[in-house]
């Protein structure tokens, strides 16, 4: 069940993403300074299908090289030794699998939102990047990610 998770939310982040899509300009203000101004432009459709492949594809791509150095023991985990051992491998390894799934899905969801933004900036009269709304999301994710760590050395401490 958990193999279908990540394919399927990535799956409707591309549909998100090309249904999204139909709501853009022409020419797309695809890149913004620090300011929040546009400073890059390229065709609505060149923009809808890279998001789409970086939707997809980034989640995936990072989700699938954990799944790979989980099965081919190479993921570096504190006090390995134990927690690689015939005992304990397969709870491990579901722990691992899990959570992978969970970083795939979680970023799947801050580059939809990423992507959100874009496109309503775009549909402003003035094109701008939300004041705080990309910081917002981008601190979210970062904290998500250091929770990650954090609840990884956790999980593996000295047992």
């Amino acid at each position: 069940m958990l193999r279908f998770i990540v394919p399927a939310v990535s799956a409707l982040g591309v549909l998100f993403v090309v249904l999204l899509g139909t709501a853009l300009p022409e020419v797309v203000a695809s890149h913004f300074g620090p300011s929040g101004r546009p400073d890059a432009f390229m065709p609505r459709p060149v923009f809808v299908a890279l998001m789409a492949a970086l939707v997809g594809g980034v989640p995936l791509l990072v989700w699938w090289l954990q799944l790979r150095s989980i099965r081919a023991g190479r993921l570096h985990i504190p006090h390995a030794d134990f927690w690689r051992s015939p005992a304990q491998l397969a709870s491990t390894d579901l722990w691992l699998h899990r959570h992978a799934a969970a970083m795939a899905v979680v970023t799947t969801v801050f580059l939809c939102s990423v992507y959100a933004m874009v496109v309503a900036a775009n549909r402003q009269p003035v094109v701008a990047l939300g004041d705080a709304s990309f910081w917002l999301a981008l601190l979210a994710y970062m904290a998500f990610m250091g929770l990650w760590v954090l609840r990884l050395h956790r999980r593996f401490r000295r047992p």
